[in-house]
């Protein structure tokens, strides 16, 4: 099964990050509202830090309403991934993330999990992995980020007990000028 993803839009530092439909990035000065890919609306105010910020979602999940405020720093699924590359770029190994997930708010942990040597269609790469799990689940998911390409997730696995949900592989990166 393969699905396909897109980042709607990010903050990092205060900068909105816009990607388009073709992948091109444009940067927004604040004060912008940003549709996160989870839906939430993201207003940032150049006289906020973006700590600051506060970010609302409303919609429906599993035919109930949804119309909650989103705690600073909170992630989807996909934002995540940029969240981690940003703090590892940092010289960070960041010890937890709070997730969007559904109507509630979810901590998962994320630790260092050893090095691996990928071979992908973007070449052999060596890769530091980080592994996510959310307390008392039996998922874990697994990030494969190459220092190389400015911790680009080259791989991503998710595990319930042993058996594989599902896996992400990078199939190409291209870098604008």
């Amino acid at each position: 099964m393969r699905a396909r993803l897109t980042i709607l839009a990010v903050t990092v530092a205060g900068i909105g990050l816009t990607l388009g439909a073709a992948g091109r990035a444009q940067t927004a000065q604040p004060p912008a509202d940003l549709v996160l890919t989870n839906g939430a609306v993201l207003t940032v105010d150049p006289r906020d830090s973006v700590a600051e910020a506060v970010a609302i979602t409303t919609g429906i999940y599993e035919d109930a309403k949804v119309d909650m405020p989103l705690p600073p720093g909170i992630q989807d699924d996909l934002s995540v991934q940029i969240a981690l590359m940003v703090e590892l770029l940092r010289g960070h190994t960041p010890d937890k993330f709070s997730l969007l997930s559904g109507n509630s708010v979810r901590e998962y942990r994320y630790s260092r999990d050893g090095e691996e040597t990928l071979t992908t269609p973007v070449g052999t790469i060596q890769t530091i992995i980080y592994r996510s799990e959310k307390q008392y689940s039996p998922r874990v998911t697994r990030f494969w980020c190459a220092p190389s390409l400015g911790y680009i997730p080259l791989r991503v696995e998710q595990k319930r007990k042993d058996d594989i949900e599902w896996t992400m592989q990078v199939q190409s990166v291209k870098r604008e000028p």
